[in-house]
């Protein structure tokens, strides 16, 4: 248990007494779900709980994942993008030959 002394503006002096221990476990038995639940599946193939979840962001495997998944998605837009092009100029190729 440790004691604190605080000093008002005024003058007047506090001494406020701390129980540590009682602290953790009120603060254990309030936020237990948060830091004992269930764990997370993520889509990189690893798993986190909801208290460990912007470590897991943070960490190599997930950033990889997140560069592979951005590349891919890069090359299926270009796919996309030269698909588009090359519809367009065969639709207008078969409009032309059906107006004659």
């Amino acid at each position: 248990m440790q004691i604190k002394k605080y000093v008002k503006k005024n003058g007047e002096v506090k001494i406020y007494e701390y129980d540590n221990k009682k602290y953790n476990k009120k603060f254990y038995e309030k936020h237990k779900e948060k830091l004992c639940g269930e764990s997370i599946q993520c889509e990189c193939g690893g798993r986190y709980k909801h208290i460990n979840k912007s470590h897991h962001f943070k960490t190599q495997r997930h950033k990889k994942f997140l560069s592979n998944v951005i590349n891919n998605a890069e090359s299926l837009h270009e796919e996309v993008e030269v698909e588009t092009e090359s519809d367009g100029k065969e639709t207008e190729e078969s409009v032309k030959s059906e107006d004659r």
